[in-house]
């Protein structure tokens, strides 16, 4: 027969009037304070290691970054920058507030020295909040060490006792038993009372989900990871961030600037250096029916001393990675138009008229051909003939607005008007002038009209078709061998994070003694997730199991 009473009571972690802690195991005196009378380094280590300091700097070290990414930044890629965002913060924010901001180096918050600072402080403040933990979690890996006495059992929160007939080290040994099955590890023994010879009375004592102790260590080891891999890639010389353009049919070769400008960086920029050669085959756009950009691609080539080592299509998330270094696809631009001159026995030559980026009314991206201040600068001359060609006008994406007809090709009429209707290449077409003999009479020319790439236009038996637009993508270039470190941080911070949230350590600790003929035991628990009713429960059935019935003159 078992008779159960108390069962997960409830209760806080004191009872009566006794002021001795409820639980004796290593970890309740974890969050004590440390002694005033302790030296000067150790009071030091002291406040590296605590919560509050770290909290407090992390704080700050988030609201730092806030302002950098917020705040206008000097150029990460070159000097330009620093008399121009100067102007940019003197305009923006005022006389004397702008100059107090430039003082604070705002307008580089993440080269600055009190930024610099904070980080160092946050990276000896967690590992000293590491090795804090390690040597807390080793401990926790052990089973606590002292006998359990039961006035501490039924102060713990939650708690049992239940009355059994079967011996006591029978009793011991059907809860290892149950509690082994369990998952814990065990340690039992003999009260002190006992070894004297004035009780009969045993204890155990089982912990699992040790393992779970070391989550703390590894969060503040994981943050460390995340941190100096932040740095890693700010050092000088060990990795680098630019905006690299490749031009269509071009090869870069890692060493040279690239023939394109990249739009929003200053002439002078230090370019990305490695030792292989890029060549960009082409770059496709594909279109949803509306107009609107479905996907861009660079399909690049990659050699090294004249043998292909690697071959991609890059797209939007889908980077090109050779030697540690990451091409990703950020954006494009058009670099020239290319027409196309045949001959009437199928000789074709090829002329090439540079675009210049601007603005719509509508303020949306258009090209146009440069504006010289001479017209011979603008010619193309066609060597067979001796003609030169004149390009007028250029449309990324032409349309004839003729009342409530959209036309995409042919000449305009009175009245029409020619737009793009969309700021992206999707039906590109020029305006040509050919001049027979420019040197000897300009005024003799032929007003060819629109050309595209489906619609020629004749002259002097040769055809003039729109042979494409060159294209340039433009790709983010970043070497940063930190970026390991930072994976590996977030994985370890997310492992630790599950790790606490869903799993503790559990502890349950046992006392049984044989008093008036009945075996008594009282059993408690201690854990910060969930109830101890399975384990409670298991025990319970453990004591009755094979229990014999009690005798009459009991």
């Amino acid at each position: 027969m078992l008779l159960v009473r108390g069962t997960n009571h409830s209760v806080g972690p004191y009872m009566g009037k006794s002021k001795r802690r409820t639980d004796h195991s290593p970890e309740s005196h974890e969050g004590s304070r440390a002694p005033r009378d302790v030296g000067l380094l150790a009071s030091a280590w002291h406040t590296l290691s605590s919560m509050r300091l770290a909290v407090t700097v992390l704080i700050i070290f988030a609201i730092a970054s806030l302002l950098g990414a917020v705040l206008p930044q000097q150029g990460i890629s070159g000097p330009p920058g620093d008399d121009v965002i100067r102007a940019v913060y003197l305009q923006k924010y005022g006389g004397t507030f702008g100059r107090l901001m430039l003082a604070a180096s705002l307008h580089n918050v993440y080269r600055s020295l009190w930024y610099l600072a904070l980080l160092f402080l946050l990276c000896l403040s967690t590992f000293a909040c590491a090795c804090k933990s390690t040597p807390r979690a080793r401990r926790r890996m052990g089973l606590p060490a002292g006998d359990v006495m039961r006035e501490d059992v039924l102060r713990m929160r939650q708690h049992q006792e239940a009355t059994s007939h079967i011996a006591v080290a029978d009793a011991v040994d059907r809860a290892s038993a149950a509690l082994r099955r369990l998952g814990y590890a065990l340690r039992s023994g003999t009260t002190a009372r006992q070894q004297r010879g004035k009780d009969d009375s045993g204890w155990l004592v089982g912990r699992k989900l040790r393992w779970t102790a070391w989550a703390s260590p590894i969060l503040h080891f994981s943050l460390l990871l995340i941190v100096v891999g932040g740095v890693v890639g700010l050092l000088p010389g060990v990795g680098f961030r630019d905006r690299l353009p490749l031009v269509e049919g071009e090869t870069y070769d890692g060493q040279a600037p690239p023939s394109a400008p990249i739009p929003g960086h200053p002439t002078e920029v230090k370019r990305a250096q490695f030792d292989f050669e890029l060549t960009l085959r082409s770059f496709d756009m594909t279109y949803y029916p509306d107009g609107a950009v479905e996907e861009y691609a660079s399909n690049i080539v990659v050699t090294r001393n004249g043998e292909q080592i690697a071959e991609k299509r890059v797209r939007v998330n889908h980077p090109l990675r050779v030697g540690g270094v990451n091409f990703y696809q950020s954006s494009w631009d058009l670099e020239s138009v290319v027409v196309s001159v045949r001959a009437a026995d199928g000789t074709e030559e090829l002329l090439e008229f540079p675009l210049q980026p601007t603005q719509d009314h509508m303020g949306r991206r258009a090209w146009l051909v440069p504006i010289t201040s001479s017209i011979e600068e603008a010619l193309e001359p066609v060597p067979s003939t001796g003609w030169t060609v004149f390009c007028h006008g250029f449309w990324h994406d032409y349309t004839i607005m003729r009342g409530d007809e959209m036309i995409r090709s042919g000449d305009a009429e009175g009245g029409d008007i020619v737009v793009n209707f969309t700021e992206f290449p999707r039906n590109p077409a020029v305006s040509l002038i050919v001049y027979p003999d420019f040197e000897g009479d300009k005024q003799r020319f032929e007003n060819l009209g629109t050309v595209t790439t489906h619609e020629e236009q004749s002259y002097g038996g040769h055809s003039f078709r729109l042979a494409g637009v060159k294209k340039v993508s433009i790709l983010d270039v970043r070497k940063d061998p930190g970026v390991p470190l930072l994976y590996a941080g977030f994985a370890g911070v997310t492992l630790a994070m599950m790790v606490a949230l869903y799993l503790a350590p559990r502890t349950v600790r046992l006392h049984i003694s044989r008093k008036r003929g009945a075996t008594h035991a009282a059993m408690g628990g201690t854990g910060s997730t969930g109830d101890f009713g399975r384990e409670f429960a298991a025990l319970a059935e453990a004591l009755e199991a094979g229990a014999p019935e009690p005798r009459a003159d009991q």
